[in-house]
């Protein structure tokens, strides 16, 4: 008859064994070697106060929540709430700011934010017909309300800022 190999107790019982020195400094050599960059985020999160993390937690999942309302809301921004989540979740959780990346809802919103894929020319164009038609819209509002003229100057500044971030969006991809 075979004799049957010895196994530790905490082997295949799905329990880590306790953690010992020898394992511990084992983690960290292996961690460090896998991933430098991934090693150092790890120290940078761990150094953070637990408050921070909670409080910025808290703030991304507050934003995700104000972005799905604005999906349904006429007039609430969604992406800038993302962008803000997006940045929360980074400093607190970064599993947290992956799974917003790859959730089917916001996923779409997030593409172009990180620089990973160039905005479709045809969604530059809307957006830049739509900061142009609403800025003139404004500009003459405000021209006609007796507002100073300084207020439609910063207005029409404050357009051609944006229309020069939508159009170099899809350059600045391209050439990386």
């Amino acid at each position: 008859m075979l004799d049957a190999p010895t196994v530790p107790a905490t082997a295949n019982t799905g329990r880590r064994s306790p953690p010992t020195p020898e394992r511990a400094v084992e983690v960290v050599v292996g961690a460090s070697e896998r991933d430098p960059a991934e090693s150092a985020r790890s120290a940078e999160l761990k150094q953070r106060g637990v408050l921070s993390r909670v409080s910025h937690g808290v703030a991304g999942v507050v934003f995700v929540a104000l972005g799905a309302i604005g999906v349904v809301l006429p007039g609430l921004p969604t992406t800038i709430f993302l962008i803000l989540a997006s940045w929360c979740f980074a400093r607190s959780h970064p599993w947290l700011e992956a799974k917003l990346l790859r959730n089917r809802f916001f996923g779409p919103y997030m593409r172009y934010v990180d620089g990973s894929e160039p905005m479709p020319t045809r969604a530059r164009v809307i957006s830049i017909a739509m900061v142009l038609a609403f800025s003139t819209l404004s500009i003459v509002l405000m021209t006609r309300g007796g507002t100073p003229w300084w207020a439609g100057l910063v207005v029409a500044i404050a357009a051609g800022v944006g229309v020069w971030c939508i159009v170099r969006q899809g350059h600045r991809v391209a050439r990386v």
